[in-house]
C-alpha cells in the first residue's frame, strides 16, 4: 500500500510540474505579445501624428514638393528622426504627382532599437489647390526657443532643454546660477554685448552652446480677445446633486454651472460645434467630457466671472485638446491644484494663473495676465508628452519652480526658472493656435509673389 502511495505522489508531482511549466510558458508568451502590441500601437500613434504634421505643413504652405518629385522632411539614420515628445522615431516622405500629394509617414515606438519595435506606416493622399499670389511674412515671430523673454530671463536651478532668448540688451538681462542645466544656445537683443547681457557665477562653466544676437527685436503681441456670443437660450443654473448621468446636447447660457460629488457631465457636440456660455464655472469635484465629436466638432466654453477647478476634477480628460476651446474674461485668478486635468486650449484675458500640486494641462495657453506660476509638480503638456503646447503670455512674469514642468515653448515678458523646474522644447507643433492666427500683420512686413496653397482635400488616409 505504501508503494502505491509513493507512486501516486510522484505522479501528482509530475503533473503539477507540467502545469507550472506550461503556465509559465503561457505567461511569458502572453507578456511578449503584450509588449509587441504596445510597441505596435505606439508606432501607429506616432505615424498618425507625423502624418498630421505633414498635412498641416502642406496646408499652410510650409512644405512644398515640385511636381513629379519626392522628398524626405526628416533627418537621421534611414531618415528616421527621434522625438522625445512623441516617444519614438518617425520619418516623413512626400511625393507630388500633378498636385496630388502622397504622404508616407512611418512611426516606431521607442527611441532606441529593440526586438519588439516594429515600424508602422500611414499613407495619406491629398489634392492640393494652389494659385499665384502675394505671400506675406507673418508678423508673429516663430516659436523657435524653449523660452523667449521680452525682458529679463533668470535661470537659477532646474533644467532647460532647448534654446533660450531675450530682447534684452541690459547688463545681466539673462542670468544663470549654479543650479541650472541649459542644453541649448542663447539669443540676446540685436545690439547687446554677450559678455555683459549674459552673466554667470565666477569660474562657472554653465554655457555649453553659443551666444548670438537676434537680427531684430521680437514683437510678440496678444491676439484680440473674442466677443462672447449672445442670443443663447437662458438655461438658469446647473448642478449635479444626484448620482446619475448628466448630459447637455444644446447650446445655452448658464448663470452658475456647478459640478460636485465627482459627477460626470457629458456634452454632446452633435458632430459639430457646441457653444456653452457661463457666468461662473465651479468644478469642485467632477468632470466634463465631450461626445459625438464628428470630424471637426469642438466645444466652445465661454466663462465670464469666475473659473474654479479643484480636487481630481477634469475637463476633456483623455480627449484631444483641439476639441475644446475655452475663454475666460474674469479678473479672479485661476488656482488649479490637486490632481486636476485639462485637455483644452484656453485664452485667459486678464487673470493670473497659478498651477500647483499634481495639476496638469495639455493644450495651448494664451494669457493677457501679469503672472503665471507653475510649481509643485504641476505640468503643462506632461500627460502623454505627445502634444507640444505653447504658453503664450507676452505681458506676464512666468515662474517655473518647485518641480513645475512645461513641454513646449514659453513666450513671456519675463521668465524665472528655479527649484528644479523643467522646460523641454520640441520644434514639432502638431496643433495650430487659432487665436494667434488672428493677429493682424504689421504694415512693414515683406511680401513676395509665389504659388500659395489655397485648399486641400484628403483623398485617402490609411
Amino acid at each position: 500500500m505504501g508503494r502505491y502511495a509513493i507512486i501516486v505522489v510522484m505522479a501528482l508531482i509530475l503533473i503539477l510540474s507540467y502545469f507550472v511549466i506550461s503556465s509559465t510558458r503561457t505567461s511569458t508568451i502572453s507578456s511578449e505579445r503584450n509588449v509587441e502590441s504596445f510597441h505596435l500601437s505606439a508606432g501607429k500613434n506616432i505615424a498618425n501624428s507625423a502624418a498630421q504634421i505633414a498635412v498641416k505643413n502642406i496646408k499652410d504652405g510650409t512644405w512644398t514638393v515640385a511636381n513629379g518629385t519626392e522628398q524626405y522632411f526628416t533627418t537621421g539614420t534611414d531618415n528616421f528622426q527621434a522625438s522625445n515628445t512623441l516617444g519614438g522615431r518617425y520619418k516623413i516622405k512626400i511625393r507630388n504627382d500633378n498636385d496630388v500629394y502622397t504622404v508616407s509617414a512611418t512611426g516606431i515606438g521607442g527611441l532606441t532599437n529593440n526586438e519588439y519595435a516594429k515600424p508602422y506606416e500611414v499613407t495619406v493622399k491629398l489634392s492640393v489647390t494652389a494659385e499665384q499670389g502675394t505671400a506675406t511674412t507673418p508678423s508673429l515671430p516663430p516659436f523657435d526657443h524653449a523660452v523667449f523673454s521680452k525682458g529679463s530671463l533668470k535661470l537659477t536651478s532646474g533644467t532647460v532643454d532647448g534654446n533660450v532668448g531675450s530682447n534684452s540688451i541690459s547688463p545681466g538681462g539673462i542670468s544663470l546660477d549654479w543650479g541650472i542645466i541649459l542644453n541649448g544656445d542663447i539669443s540676446i537683443g540685436p545690439s547687446g554685448d554677450p559678455s555683459k547681457v549674459v552673466v554667470t557665477p565666477a569660474w562657472s562653466n554653465l554655457i555649453h552652446g553659443s551666444i548670438t544676437n537676434l537680427t531684430e527685436t521680437r514683437n510678440y503681441q496678444l491676439p484680440p480677445f473674442p466677443d462672447y456670443p449672445g442670443g443663447l437660450p437662458n438655461r438658469g443654473n446647473f448642478t449635479t446633486p444626484q448620482e446619475k448621468p448628466y448630459s447637455i446636447n444644446a447650446d445655452g447660457y448658464y448663470n452658475n454651472f456647478e459640478i460636485i460629488a465627482d459627477r460626470k457631465v457629458t456634452i454632446d457636440l452633435g458632430g459639430g460645434d457646441r457653444i456653452i456660455r457661463v457666468k461662473t464655472l465651479n468644478i469642485l469635484q467632477g468632470h466634463i467630457e465631450v461626445s459625438n465629436i464628428g470630424a471637426n466638432g469642438r466645444l466652445f466654453l465661454y466663462i465670464e466671472d469666475k473659473f474654479v477647478l479643484n480636487g481630481d476634477s477634469s475637463i476633456n480628460k483623455g480627449g484631444q485638446p483641439d476639441r475644446v476651446q475655452m475663454y475666460y474674461s474674469g479678473t479672479t485668478s485661476i488656482n488649479s491644484g490637486g490632481n486636476t486635468r485639462v485637455r483644452a486650449s484656453i485664452y485667459v484675458q486678464k487673470a493670473d494663473i497659478y498651477m500647483g500640486g499634481s495639476a496638469g494641462a495639455l493644450g495651448n495657453i494664451i494669457s493677457g495676465g501679469e503672472k503665471i506660476e507653475i510649481s509643485g509638480g504641476a505640468s503643462i503638456s506632461a500627460d502623454a508628452k505627445k502634444i507640444v503646447s505653447v504658453l503664450y503670455a507676452p505681458q506676464a512674469n512666468v515662474v517655473i519652480r518647485g518641480g513645475g514642468y512645461v513641454n513646449g515653448a514659453i513666450i513671456a515678458e519675463s521668465v524665472e526658472v528655479s527649484g528644479g523646474g523643467k522646460i523641454e522644447y520640441s520644434g514639432i507643433f502638431e496643433d495650430s493656435i487659432p487665436d494667434l492666427e488672428d493677429i493682424e500683420p504689421e504694415e512693414d512686413e515683406s511680401s513676395s509673389s509665389e504659388e500659395i496653397v489655397t485648399g486641400i482635400q484628403i483623398l485617402q488616409w490609411n
